[in-house]
């Protein structure tokens, strides 16, 4: 009866009014949504350092995707004695070159030359400026898990930092995500996402489907995200860690 009524009112109203008004509605809830959500870029400032010395459970195999020049990388180092393996993974054929020399006589820390995505597929990637660390799309795709060329078989953390192709890395890892062989994942979002035409929302409805806890990563501490079918879409600078039910609620 309620929508009923709602919807009668609905229809007083003109349809050019009823469209500038959700347009004007749904402006309002994103800015709101995104200033929420916004965190600072530095790594020691918006709680990726925090949370590598704080984390729920042993990580064992680290995947590294979009390892940048390896800040992530040198933070988990310095801050787990238990690490086995860490991936590091980017499609940027400078910074492979980089990263390789940097890591060359740490036996934990293997670099591979990949994009990464759900489809397998060949596509160029564009660096904006000769040493820029980013770029767009990438070439010589696979998924987290799709190339057993290294015996991965399980992940205990994956981190995402795919300039607006997260959400495409965790539909190429939903198999093995179903079957609970990824642990933590973190991934961040940003204005790339919309060029890369990935939704956040569709993220988080993926992985609140498949049984993770999702929370907003902050200075020091995670704030979960609730009510995940009702968060409208956004694309302001912000991460996001992902933990699995079975870990029980521990960030509660």
């Amino acid at each position: 009866m309620k929508r009923y009524i709602y919807n009668q009112i609905l229809n007083l109203i003109p349809s050019k009014i009823r469209l500038l008004l959700s347009c004007f509605f749904c402006k309002i809830s994103r800015n709101l949504l995104e200033r929420s959500f916004l965190t600072s870029a530095d790594f020691k400032d918006n709680g990726e350092f925090w949370f590598l010395k704080n984390l729920p459970t042993n990580c064992k195999v680290v995947l590294d995707c979009g390892a940048n020049r390896g800040e992530w990388t040198d933070a988990f180092l310095e801050s787990n004695d238990t690490l086995g393996e860490i991936y590091l993974i980017d499609a940027n054929p400078t910074l492979i070159d980089l990263l390789k020399s940097k890591y060359q006589n740490n036996p934990k820390v293997h670099v591979i030359h990949r994009g990464i995505d759900y489809r397998s597929d060949k596509i160029s990637f564009h660096i904006p400026d000769i040493g820029d660390p980013h770029g767009t799309f990438t070439s010589n795709l696979l998924s987290p898990t799709r190339s057993n060329s290294n015996n991965i078989q399980e992940i205990d953390f994956l981190k995402l930092d795919l300039e607006g192709f997260d959400y495409f890395a965790l539909l190429g890892a939903r198999k093995s995500i179903a079957m609970c062989k990824i642990g933590i994942i973190q991934f961040e979002i940003t204005r790339c996402w919309e060029e890369s035409g990935a939704s956040p929302c569709a993220a988080f409805r993926f992985l609140n489907n498949s049984n993770y806890e999702i929370y907003l990563l902050k200075r020091d501490s995670l704030f979960k995200i609730r009510d995940i079918e009702n968060i409208t879409h956004f694309s302001l600078y912000s991460n996001f860690i992902c933990i699995p039910k079975r870990f029980g609620d521990i960030w509660a």
